[in-house]
């Protein structure tokens, strides 16, 4: 099969590598980092990386994106073509930076939102059991959490210095210049705390049979998804 890319719905000749993925430290790959996968990385159409891709399957394929009447939904990062094809989709949709978040909820209030999808933000915020907390709040009683992350299973709690990294600590042991945490496998905990099931659910049970580099996405990054009530089946 030719690579294609699921949002553009372009062939790919060949995926555009990331200089700063290329330059993922050796730290991160002894410790099996997911979701730094440089060889699968950017369309040279739409410019989409890997993990806007590997969204765009999870949702599409398991219901998540199924319209509603009235389905509000929130999008919070910086996913430019992943932003582009939602928004097409018929929800009523608010689009937001991380920085927003606090800001949302104050004007929009408690159980605002069907469906949030906030990928890349939990490694970067300043307090991630604060920003959990806000989302979780943020999540209508049936709604469905999805926050893509780069994530080490290997770690059995999630890594995290005492204050704020230099640029150069935070490339070296979390994988980009702006976070503030490598998450690990106690991420599922975190929102159990605040009452929300789910997990890293795995590329092979929610879409089997999907060659993941034909469609240019990394099959070790699991599916992050939770909700109040079961989602899909066990995590793995």
């Amino acid at each position: 099969m030719m690579p294609i890319c699921c949002l553009c719905e372009q062939t790919v000749g060949t995926w555009r590598a990331d200089a700063k993925m290329t330059a993922c430290s050796s730290l991160l790959r002894v410790l099996g980092a997911v979701g730094l996968d440089a060889d699968r990385h950017r369309c040279p159409t739409c410019g989409a990386d890997d993990h806007e891709r590997h969204t765009w399957l999870y949702l599409s394929r398991t219901g998540v994106l199924d319209p509603g009447p009235g389905k509000r939904a929130l999008h919070v990062g910086c996913e430019p073509a992943l932003r582009a094809k939602l928004a097409r989709l018929a929800f009523d949709w608010t689009f937001a930076d991380e920085s927003d978040l606090e800001r949302i909820l104050g004007r929009c209030g408690a159980g605002a939102f069907d469906l949030i999808i906030c990928n890349g933000v939990l490694p970067a915020v300043a307090d991630v059991e604060a920003t959990i907390r806000i989302l979780a709040l943020a999540l209508s009683e049936c709604g469905q959490l999805v926050t893509q992350s780069v994530y080490a299973p290997m770690l059995k709690r999630t890594l995290a210095f005492t204050g704020k990294p230099t640029q150069k600590a935070a490339q070296l042991f979390f994988g980009g210049e702006r976070h503030r945490r490598l998450i690990g496998s106690d991420l599922a905990q975190m929102f159990s705390a605040v009452g929300l099931r789910g997990g890293p659910y795995r590329h092979e049970d929610v879409l089997p049979g999907v060659d993941a580099a034909a469609w240019g996405c990394d099959s070790r990054e699991p599916f992050f998804l939770f909700s109040r009530h079961p989602c899909l089946t066990s995590p793995s």
